[in-house]
């Protein structure tokens, strides 16, 4: 079985980087914002952002990992040089893991296009 990894190449961790993606393209979903930039890197990179405003840590903590997840079985489908930062809304509170996913699926297949 071949092991997928979400490295520390693949994530946005300095402010910085946040800062640069907002003022960028953004994507609107009923369960999430995004801000993302193409031609800027040489491998996808992914960024999450769940404030206290979204919810319990509970809830922020597994709207993390079910975007890290998605992220990590989509690798193949991403653009090289896509940069991103996935920004919770409430809703995303009472989505099921598969509605995410085709959301965020959808916005990487809108990304290419671009």
């Amino acid at each position: 079985m071949r092991k997928f990894k979400f490295s520390k190449k693949q994530r946005i961790l300095k402010k910085r980087e946040f800062k640069k993606l907002l003022t960028s393209n953004n994507y609107v979903s009923n369960f999430f914002y995004v801000d993302f930039r193409k031609g800027f890197a040489s491998n996808p990179k992914l960024g999450i952002t769940a404030s206290a405003r979204f919810g319990k840590s509970i809830y922020r903590n597994k709207f993390k990992r079910r975007v890290r997840e998605i992220f990590r079985q989509s690798y193949h489908i991403i653009p090289n040089d896509l940069e991103l930062n996935v920004i919770a809304r409430k809703a995303a509170k009472a989505v099921s893991f598969a509605t995410l996913k085709k959301e965020l699926i959808t916005l990487f297949i809108h990304t290419q296009n671009d």
